[in-house]
């Protein structure tokens, strides 16, 4: 990285911010302009310093740190941002991606590889390390499936999975729907086809999994 990559720290925990200094210290290419440990004092110092990169922490106490991601993103773009959390499940990654963070790394990442992000991201690269660069793309997968299912749907056809999961029958179906039980029964087959599903277990197995009905 030819330029000082100027930063931010962003966590409500002291003993973390200073570990995260002592990384960085002696890193001629990155200069750390300010930290704090809340959004407000976050925001508040954003008015009077230009930096490049916000390194965050999603548990914080005011806003998280995707309700963070997501203002910066629309009124500061020109701020990247890597979250580092110690929640690094799936769906909190794709979450701050969708807001638009740069890069994604747990709390028990190595200093190297920290570095290698901050460096990265301040290059217009993003960095999310091979393990969580996979469950995003694992993630986003299955959501794209799942939507193009619903897609696949029509209105009427996901009113009869949602009666018929609820253990409805053709007749009690036909009645509430004003069709008649044959057309509930035709519904239902397109429907198997549609979504490639085997049995009527299968069927209620997708009302669950898609949530159309709940336990």
């Amino acid at each position: 990285m030819n330029k000082t990559c100027k930063i931010a720290i962003v966590d409500d925990h002291k003993i973390v911010r200073d570990g995260l200094k002592l990384m960085v210290f002696g890193e001629k290419n990155i200069k750390i302009i300010f930290e704090a440990d809340n959004a407000k004092t976050l925001f508040e110092k954003l008015k009077n310093n230009n930096i490049d990169l916000l390194v965050l922490d999603i548990s914080m106490p005011d806003m998280t740190g995707i309700e963070i991601t997501e203002k910066l993103t629309n009124e500061n773009p020109e701020i990247k941002i890597l979250i580092l959390s110690a929640n690094d499940d799936g769906n909190t990654i794709l979450s701050v991606v969708e807001k638009g963070a740069k890069g994604f790394l747990s709390k028990n990442t190595s200093k190297d590889e920290f570095l290698k992000a901050i460096n990265l991201i301040c290059n217009n690269e993003e960095y999310f390390g091979d393990s969580i660069s996979k469950t995003i793309y694992n993630i986003f997968i299955k959501k794209t499936k799942n939507k193009k299912n619903d897609d696949l749907l029509s209105n009427r056809e996901i009113e009869i999975i949602k009666y018929f999961s609820e253990g409805m029958t053709y007749i009690e179906i036909g009645k509430k729907l004003f069709i008649s039980p044959r057309t509930v029964e035709t519904h239902k087959r397109n429907i198997m086809k549609k979504l490639n599903l085997a049995t009527s277990v299968d069927l209620v197995k997708y009302a669950i999994k898609n949530n159309i009905i709940t336990l």
